[in-house]
C-alpha cells in the first residue's frame, strides 16, 4: 500500500499535526520512488487513480491479491459467532479492534445472546490483551486460519483507516465466508454492497449489518457463493497469471504461456509423522 495515505488518514483521525508531517515526507519519498523506477505495482484501483495525476509519465500497474480460492463444505447452521484477523503490528488493526470492542460490540450484545468475537493475529499488543472478556476472545496467532474460520459465521473488517487492499477480506471470500466492512476497508477491491459484501460506515449501522448477515440464512448462502465467484474472478491463479504478463509485456519482457495448468504455491506435504518436508 501507499504508506503515506495510510500515514494520513491516521494522522487525521487522531488530529495529530506531527503525524501529518511525517506522511508528507513520506509522500515525497515515496513519488520520488515511483518517478526513478520502470514500473510501479500498487495493490488498490484507488491508490491507482491517487497516483495517476501526480506521476502522468510513470508506468503504473493494479495487481491486488493472489489467493487459492477453496469452497467451504461448513453450512451456515453449523456456523456461529464472528471474527476479525490482522497482524497488530498494523496500527489500524489495533484501532480496529479497539472500536469494534468499545462502540460495536455493545451493540451486538443486546441483538445476538451469546455471541463470541475471535480476535486473531500475531503480536497482539497490551491495548488489545486488555479487551479480553467473556465474549471477546484474544486467540492471537494462528499457524492455518481456516480450522477457525470454518466455524464462524461472520467475518469483520471495521477499519476507520488505512491504504491498500486488505487480506483479511480476501482470506474470508476466498472460502465462502461472508464480510461486514467499513468503505474504507473496502476501498480500491471493486467490491460491491449487498452483492458479494456488506458495506456499513458508523457503529450502529455495523451492527445492524452484522445482525442482518447473521439470522438471515438466504443472504448469507448469497453472499458466500458471491464472494467465492468474485475472489475467483479478480484474485485467483488464472487472473495472477494475466495481470503479471500485462505488467511483464508493458516493461518489455514478453511471456509465454505453459502447458501445465496454472496452480499456486502450497506447503509441501509431510510424508510421514516425524519426517522433513520434502
Amino acid at each position: 500500500d501507499l504508506h503515506f495515505l495510510r500515514m494520513s488518514r491516521e494522522a487525521v483521525l487522531e488530529s495529530n499535526n506531527e503525524k501529518q508531517i511525517s506522511a508528507n515526507e513520506m509522500k515525497l519519498r515515496e513519488l520520488e520512488i515511483i518517478s526513478t523506477v520502470d514500473s510501479t505495482i500498487v495493490v488498490s484501483t484507488a491508490e491507482f487513480d491517487l497516483l495517476k495525476p501526480e506521476l502522468p509519465n510513470s508506468k503504473l500497474h493494479v495487481f491486488p491479491l493472489i489467493i487459492d480460492v477453496q469452497n467451504t463444505t461448513k453450512a451456515f447452521n453449523t456456523r456461529k459467532d464472528i471474527s476479525f484477523v490482522g497482524g497488530f503490528q498494523h496500527a489500524p488493526n489495533v484501532d480496529a479492534v479497539q472500536y469494534f470492542v468499545k462502540e460495536i460490540m455493545p451493540l451486538l450484545r443486546k441483538r445476538i445472546p451469546d455471541l463470541l468475537f475471535y480476535v486473531v493475529g500475531s503480536k497482539v499488543p497490551a491495548e488489545i490483551e486488555v479487551l479480553a472478556s467473556d465474549d471477546v476472545i484474544i486467540v492471537g496467532f494462528l499457524e492455518e486460519l481456516n480450522p477457525l474460520l470454518d466455524t464462524i459465521r461472520v467475518s469483520i473488517a471495521p477499519l476507520r483507516f488505512g491504504a491498500g487492499i486488505k487480506g483479511k477480506i480476501g482470506s474470508a471470500m476466498a472460502i465462502g465466508l461472508p464480510v461486514v466492512a467499513t468503505p474504507m476497508a473496502v476501498e480500491g477491491m471493486s467490491l460491491s454492497d449487498g452483492e458479494n459484501i456488506l458495506v456499513a460506515d458508523d457503529a450502529e449501522a455495523f451492527a445492524d449489518a452484522i445482525t442482518k448477515l447473521y439470522k438471515d440464512e438466504a443472504l448469507w448462502n448469497r453472499l458466500s457463493q458471491t464472494s467465492l465467484a468474485f475472489a475467483d474472478k479478480a484474485w485467483g491463479a488464472e487472473a495472477a497469471w494475466n495481470i503479471l504478463h500485462e505488467i511483464l509485456e508493458d516493461i518489455s519482457m514478453p511471456t509465454v504461456r505453459g502447458s501445465y495448468p496454472l496452480s499456486l504455491y502450497s506447503e509441501p506435504k509431510i510424508a510421514e509423522a516425524g519426517t522433513k518436508k520434502l
